[in-house]
């Protein structure tokens, strides 16, 4: 993320986190913020209760949690004080792959979340450290990815390693789509967001619907209109442009007698505060934070669906 997390709303804010094997038993985590859930596995490897390498993560939750620290080099992944100090809510899962404790992703998550499209088996991507930034980077070409700057082709990596990602939107078949997945390991770690049942887009009360709706229009991801080498450089390269642009006239030095300028300028005469409007921008690529805040009675009957059609009912 360019900026605050792109899951910034966690409302509520708990995460429980199940650490599972087929031989021991449950073993429950709670924490406040959902990246305090890496230092709970950290400790779970240590003690044993997991083992230190290719476990699988299934990730209940409104939000993918994918994205990389923008600070944290790779090399740094390995020590466990610059990495807890580094990541957040939006970026704490990828370190992990990449630290060789998480082999497989399967993320679950409610109908509202549009972030990435369902896959519902395994697809096979890498991970490693970035040869010109030292920064780590996957060979995922999902927009998510590839509009966060996150993306870089294998050839660029040193140090790289597979995993695997599948995603469900949770329904009366979750489970049996599933299973195939789940034969594949023993070990499973069962993350759950508690606002996978009801969340909010923060900045939608603290910024107008007009005035987010020229972010929108100022930030939106282009994809690449061509999967070949070109075109996903040439997507890279306009991103990254895009956002530089956009960091300097909100909160650098840059001049805004331009066309930007001009279409910024109704937001900066409302008062925002400069960074709010670019973290909220830095929001949008093809899609938005999901905004759904759900009935207690949605919330009873997710709760049901979830603990039905789900890993739940084999465990």
């Amino acid at each position: 993320m360019h900026g605050m997390n792109k899951n910034s709303e966690q409302s509520p804010k708990l995460g429980i986190l199940w650490l599972l094997s087929m031989e021991d038993r449950l073993r429950v985590e709670i924490v406040e913020d959902h990246n305090d859930v890496l230092p709970c596995i950290y400790k779970a490897i240590g003690r044993k209760l997991i083992p230190f390498e290719n476990n699988t993560l299934i990730h209940f939750d409104s939000h993918p949690d994918m994205l990389i620290p923008n600070d944290l080099n790779a090399d740094d992944v390995f020590d466990k004080d610059i990495l807890f100090d580094a990541i957040s809510i939006e970026n704490w899962i990828l370190p992990a792959i990449y630290a060789g404790h998480l082999s497989s992703v399967i993320w679950i998550k409610p109908k509202w979340a549009y972030q990435m499209s369902d896959q519902w088996l395994y697809k096979t991507h890498f991970i490693g450290k970035h040869i010109e930034s030292g920064k780590i980077r996957v060979t995922c070409l999902y927009n998510y990815f590839l509009s966060e700057l996150c993306y870089a082709p294998l050839d660029e990596l040193e140090n790289a390693k597979p995993f695997k990602l599948a995603i469900f939107t949770v329904d009366k078949v979750t489970r049996s789509r599933m299973m195939p997945l789940l034969e594949e390991s023993p070990n499973y770690i069962v993350d759950f967001d508690l606002d996978f049942f009801s969340t909010r887009n923060p900045f939608k009360s603290i910024i107008a619907p007009e005035h987010l709706e020229i972010l929108r229009e100022l930030f939106t991801f282009t994809p690449p209109t061509s999967l070949d080498p070109n075109g996903i450089k040439n997507c890279i390269e306009n991103r990254n442009e895009q956002l530089r642009a956009l960091k300097e006239a909100l909160i650098g030095s840059g001049c805004l007698d331009n066309i930007l300028g001009d279409r910024l300028r109704p937001l900066l005469a409302a008062g925002y505060d400069r960074i709010t409007l670019f973290d909220a921008g830095s929001t949008f690529d093809d899609s938005e934070l999901p905004h759904h805040l759900a009935s207690a009675n949605e919330i009873q009957q997710m709760f049901l669906e979830v603990f039905r059609n789900t890993i739940f009912i084999k465990l």
